[in-house]
């Protein structure tokens, strides 16, 4: 009776001590599980995030910088000239060679440059004709100032192949001259001026032509043949003499046109005055 008493209460012990140990390991289940299922719903499942391709960066486009135009430089002045005329005594300013002409009364004028520039390809041309290459641009008034005229000398007459040039220059500038018949007239007059005098600075360049002097023969100038310059001879005293001085021909002549004489080999010294002579054979 007595093993009976003592396994009874060891047996209720033992259930005791099952249930209990039941009872924690009910109890730990249930907090995992509580504390999975929290995880669960609190920390989401990691899923792949798509990656995302990175857009090409687009290329800028220069815009090319436009090629700058050359720009022209502001164009030069042209040369102005005024015409200074005498008018029945009393001096008047006008600004073109039109002026004058309209006017009644005679008139003396002359070309003044008022502004400093460039020419104009005729106003080149006639300042060509005239002064030929190298020429002064300022001297333009000159050409303007021959233009200006309607009578008397650079109009009717000239009296010599410069001034010959001179007018020819002018009537390159003004052609519709009032007295344009009269002008071309005197500029075919001229050309023997002209020409006549080219032929005199040929000559002295040569050594061919020689003024006012005494000359030895053979050292200075040569025997032949020689020619007074110009139409007409005035005052002119020459004389051609042997090696001790004597007179071999001479001659004073107060007016004549152009002659000629013979200087011979045998001559020692040839004497000019008042004219001048130029060699022509």
């Amino acid at each position: 009776m007595k093993n009976k008493a003592v396994l009874v209460p060891l047996g209720g012990a033992l259930v005791i001590a099952v249930l209990v140990v039941l009872i924690v390991i009910v109890g730990y289940r249930g907090v995992s599980g509580t504390t999975a299922e929290a995880d669960t719903r609190t920390t989401p499942s990691a899923s792949a995030s798509p990656s995302k391709t990175p857009s090409p960066k687009p290329t800028p486009t220069r815009t090319a910088k436009p090629t700058p135009t050359a720009s022209k430089p502001p164009a030069k002045p042209r040369m102005a000239v005024v015409l200074d005329c005498t008018v029945d005594g009393t001096k008047k300013e006008f600004a073109t060679v039109q002026a004058v002409w309209g006017l009644a009364a005679s008139s003396f004028c002359e070309g003044r440059v008022r502004t400093s520039g460039v020419l104009s390809d005729v106003e080149k041309e006639a300042m060509e004709i005239t002064f030929g290459p190298g020429y002064d641009p300022e001297n333009l008034r000159y050409l303007y100032g021959v233009c200006a005229n309607t009578e008397g000398i650079y109009v009717d007459y000239v009296r010599s192949g410069g001034q010959a040039k001179y007018l020819m220059g002018a009537y390159k500038l003004c052609p519709d001259h009032p007295k344009a018949a009269a002008i071309e007239a005197t500029i075919a007059s001229g050309q023997q001026m002209i020409a006549e005098e080219e032929a005199n600075e040929n000559a002295v360049a040569e050594v061919r032509q020689f003024g006012p002097g005494k000359y030895l023969i053979g050292v200075d100038l040569q025997p032949g043949v020689w020619q007074s310059v110009g139409e007409k001879v005035t005052d002119c005293y020459w004389e051609i003499s042997d090696a001790q001085g004597n007179i071999i021909e001479n001659n004073f002549i107060s007016v004549a046109p152009q002659f000629s004489i013979t200087v011979p080999e045998w001559a020692a010294g040839f004497t000019i005055s008042g004219c001048t002579f130029r060699q022509i054979s």
